[in-house]
C-alpha cells in the first residue's frame, strides 16, 4: 500500500516560554486524520531532519508565526506572513518525555511574549499514516494561536506529498490496476507481479481487430498533438514565472539595500537563495523582517518617535509589503503604488524616479 505523508496542523500546545524554549509533550491526541503519536522516536525523526535543513547554507531557521499563513486553506484568515520568531535548535529530551525547540525571538516577537499576546502554539509538521495513526517526522512552522482545538479545522489543509520509493509503487500499483480482478489477489508482492507477468506475456493468438481501438487509434496523433501543445505552454508559463521572481527579488534586495538590512557582501548570498529550490513568499517574508544593520539616513535633530520624523527607505519597503499584504498584490506594484505618496517624496530625486 501507498504510504501518505500529510501537510497538517499538530495539536496545540500552551505557550509557556521558559529560556525561550517551546516544548511538545510526548502523547497521543485526537486528530481528523486518526489518533496523533508524538513520542521519542517521532520526536527524534523531527530533530534530524532539523539538522539536515541546518546544513543548508543560509539556514536561519524554521519561522514562528501568528497563526499559519504558510496553510492553503487559511491564507484569508492569517494575512501576516512576517516571522515572529526562529527556531535555531531543537533536542527530543527522553527524560523531559517531550521535543523542546529554542526560539530566536524577533523584537516584535519579544514583545508579544511580554504581553502575553497568545495562549498556545501548534506545529504544522509533516506526518506518516501508519496502522491508521498519524505519526509526524518533520516540522515546517509553528503557530502562535488563541484556538486550542485547531487540529479539528486541519482536514482543510492537509495535503499528500509523496514518499521517496513511491514512484515504484506507483507503478506496481497502475500494473496490478489493469490486471483482471480475478487474479489480482494472487499477486501479493513485486516477485509475484513478474511471475505473473511472464505468463500473461506469453504470445497468445492474435485476436480478432476490435472496431473502438481502431478508432482510438486514429485519434491518437490529435491527443498527442494537444498534449505537446499544453506541455509548452506549461513550460512558458514557468519561465515567464521565474522572470517575475527574479525581478521582483532584485527589487527587494535592492530596496533592504537601502534600508539597511544588507549589505552589499552579504547581498550576493541572498541573491543565491533567491535563485535556489526556496519558496519564494516565505524567503521574501524573511528578508523583510530582517532589522536593519545600519544607520541608512541621519535622524533630524530634535526628532522623537511618531513625531513626523522624515521617512526612510526601510519605511518605504516597510509600507509596501503591507499594502502588498493588504492587497493582496505583487510586491513591485505595491511598491509602485507606496513610493508616490507625498511622505516618500523626499527619497526621490526627479532623475530617481524616472529611473524607477
Amino acid at each position: 500500500m501507498k504510504t501518505k505523508n500529510l501537510i497538517l496542523i499538530g495539536t496545540a500546545n500552551e505557550l509557556k516560554v521558559v529560556n525561550n524554549v517551546l516544548k511538545i509533550p510526548f502523547g497521543s491526541y485526537d486528530h481528523l486524520q486518526g489518533l496523533q503519536i508524538f513520542g521519542l522516536a517521532d520526536a527524534s525523526a523531527c530533530v534530524e531532519a532539523f539538522n539536515e535543513s541546518a546544513k543548508v547554507s543560509g539556514f536561519r531557521g524554521l519561522p514562528v508565526y501568528i497563526g499559519h499563513p504558510d496553510v492553503k486553506a487559511f491564507q484569508d484568515k492569517y494575512r501576516d506572513h512576517a516571522a515572529y520568531g526562529w527556531i535555531t535548535a531543537m533536542i527530543a529530551n527522553e527524560e523531559e518525555g517531550r521535543l523542546e525547540m529554542t526560539v530566536e525571538w524577533t523584537a516584535q516577537g519579544e514583545q508579544l511574549i511580554a504581553n502575553e499576546a497568545f495562549a498556545y502554539f501548534s506545529p504544522l509538521w509533516l506526518s506518516v499514516k501508519k496502522a491508521g495513526n498519524v505519526h509526524p517526522f518533520k516540522i515546517k512552522s509553528v503557530g502562535l494561536t488563541q484556538e486550542p482545538n485547531i487540529q479539528f479545522l486541519a482536514v482543510a489543509c492537509e495535503e499528500e506529498q509523496p514518499n521517496e520509493g513511491d514512484q515504484n509503487m506507483n507503478l506496481m500499483e497502475m500494473i496490478i490496476a489493469l490486471i483482471p480482478e480475478a487474479d489480482r489477489a494472487a499477486i501479493t508482492d513485486e516477485a509475484a507481479l513478474v511471475a505473473y507477468l511472464g505468463t500473461a506475456l506469453e504470445p497468445k493468438p492474435a485476436p480478432e481487430p476490435d472496431p473502438a481501438m481502431a478508432e482510438a487509434a486514429n485519434e491518437l496523433p490529435g491527443v498527442k498533438a494537444t498534449l505537446t501543445e499544453t506541455a509548452e505552454q506549461l513550460i512558458a508559463a514557468n519561465e515567464a514565472l521565474q522572470g517575475l521572481r527574479k525581478t521582483h527579488s532584485a527589487l527587494l534586495l535592492d530596496n533592504a539595500l537601502l534600508a539597511g538590512k544588507i549589505t552589499p557582501a552579504t547581498r550576493e548570498k541572498w541573491e543565491a537563495r533567491f535563485q535556489g529550490s526556496e519558496d519564494f513568499t516565505v524567503l521574501a517574508n524573511e528578508l523583510a523582517a530582517v532589522e536593519p544593520q545600519m544607520k541608512v539616513q541621519s535622524a533630524m535633530k530634535g526628532a522623537k518617535p511618531g513625531d513626523g520624523s522624515e521617512k526612510t527607505h526601510a519605511d518605504l519597503s516597510a509600507s509596501a509589503v503591507a499594502l502588498a499584504n493588504e492587497k493582496r498584490c505583487s510586491f513591485e506594484s505595491a511598491y509602485a503604488i507606496a513610493k508616490k505618496k507625498p511622505e516618500f517624496a523626499h527619497l526621490f530625486t526627479s532623475e530617481q524616479a524616472d529611473a524607477q
